[in-house]
């Protein structure tokens, strides 16, 4: 049911980090939300951060942006981070946030209008990306995309953040089962609003009066804060 990647194994130069010891250029970009991220920080608050460059044009990208948008869900609970940096220009930067919106990405899409991140990281096509440990080593790295490669960087990442299998199965069942709740809370939303709109004058006040009792109630109730799989993060790897 779930994806066994442990057993995938990390070979070619493609799935190599530059070099054992090299690490990654921090820089601090604007994004599409208007914030501003900066690798350091990314780095800080998380176990293992993925770079990717893209750009709006970039055919391939339109098969690996999705597998990015399910490792980012499925992972981010672990420690994963996840900025991407588009390398459009001024002529094609306006596609950018229409598409990141049009496509529902929930992680950071970062502009990178200039290209001087691009060029600190000697990019030149898309789409490329970087798994960066917390300590800024570059752990693994991959130009381009074809069909199956995503595997690769999902095992890297799994490898990176020190993950079981039985962790991924978990991790993937976790997020199966909140994409459940989130669809059932949406019907209800739905089927309660149709059923108030249906309702004839005066009984749609009562059922509305009802429901901001519920609601009252569930704000009450203590959500907390997901935890990360495994128990607490993991140290940096050792320089």
């Amino acid at each position: 049911m779930y994806p066994l990647l442990m057993m995938v194994v990390l070979t070619g130069a493609a799935a190599l980090a530059v070099s054992a010891a090299e690490r990654a250029p921090n820089f601090r970009l604007e994004g599409v939300d208007g914030q501003t991220y900066e690798l350091k920080q990314a780095a800080q608050e998380a176990r293992v951060v993925v770079v990717d460059f893209w750009d709006s044009g970039c055919k391939p990208c339109k098969q690996y942006m999705p597998h990015l948008q399910t490792f980012y869900e499925v992972y981010r609970p672990a420690g994963l981070a996840l900025l991407v940096v588009a390398r459009d220009t001024a002529l094609t930067v306006s596609k950018v946030k229409p598409m990141v919106a049009a496509e529902k990405w929930t992680f950071p899409v970062l502009y990178d209008t200039d290209q001087k991140v691009s060029q600190a990281y000697h990019v030149k096509v898309s789409p490329v990306t970087f798994v960066i440990s917390c300590n800024g080593e570059i752990l693994y790295q991959h130009t381009g995309y074809k069909p199956g490669q995503e595997k690769e960087l999902e095992a890297a990442i799994v490898k990176a953040l020190g993950l079981s299998e039985e962790d991924v199965a978990r991790l993937y069942a976790q997020r199966e089962s909140a994409a459940e709740e989130a669809a059932a809370a949406t019907a209800g939303t739905e089927s309660a609003e149709e059923a108030e709109a249906a309702a004839p004058e005066g009984e749609g006040a009562e059922e509305t009066a009802v429901g901001d009792d519920a609601g009252e109630t569930d704000a009450q109730q203590p959500t907390g804060e997901a935890g990360r799989a495994g128990g607490e993060p993991l140290p940096c790897r050792d320089s």
